[in-house]
């Protein structure tokens, strides 16, 4: 019975999200009522880097761990998300946005909304195929060579079993002065952990990325 609680929760929060991400109806109206609220009671204010929302953040709550002002009510970005953004603005080829070919794989809303305002073409794909550009594999994407100036692949290759593939392929539709920004969850002080099969307990990954 404890699992099925638990397994409820955690759908409930992920499509909260999800609902949150894609400026729901629903979701936006109830996140500003409960920001009021927060902010009526005292709760400290941020200003998210990707939608300039300013208020109390929002708890963020998995099955096993809550992390406070986590997620932006007004985007449902979360911290690496408004991290990313703060890198994003600071490397030295975002003054080249502008002229640049962007594939973004397994695209975020809020970043989808960023990306599309800077960057010449933007180019959306992810395996679902669900709202993208492309079905597409990561591990055998179907792009000419040297299609792109910049991809984007945020928390992906931890999904991905044939990584060095994936990287491969990033690679070849990569133009010769391009460049990959592709995050992973690194969990500092261990060794790369490889799964013997998808990890339902971490999202269904494939590996524990370490600091090797």
């Amino acid at each position: 019975m404890k699992q099925v609680v638990t397994a409820a929760e955690s759908y409930v929060r992920q499509h909260w999200l999800v609902g949150t991400f894609q400026r729901r109806l629903m979701c936006r109206v109830t996140n500003q009522a409960a920001s009021v609220v927060l902010a009526a009671l005292g709760r400290s204010k941020f200003v998210c880097p990707l939608c300039d929302y300013c208020g109390p953040f929002f708890a963020y709550m998995t099955a096993d761990s809550r992390r406070e002002n986590a997620m932006c009510p007004g985007c449902g970005s979360l911290e690496r998300h408004r991290l990313q953004r703060l890198v994003l603005d600071a490397i030295p080829e975002r003054s080249r946005f502008g002229t640049f070919r962007l594939l973004h794989f397994a695209p975020e809303p809020f970043f989808t909304r960023f990306f599309r305002q800077i960057v010449r073409e933007y180019t959306s794909a992810d395996l679902s195929g669900h709202q993208v550009d492309y079905a597409a594999d990561i591990t055998s994407l179907p792009f000419q060579n040297e299609s792109f100036d910049l991809v984007y692949a945020s928390h992906v290759l931890e999904h991905v079993q044939e990584d060095r593939q994936a990287l491969a392929e990033i690679r070849r539709v990569l133009g010769p002065s391009g460049i990959a920004i592709l995050p992973v969850p690194i969990f500092p002080g261990i060794n790369t952990v490889e799964y013997p099969e998808p990890n339902p307990y971490e999202v269904y990954h494939v590996r524990q990325p370490g600091g090797d």
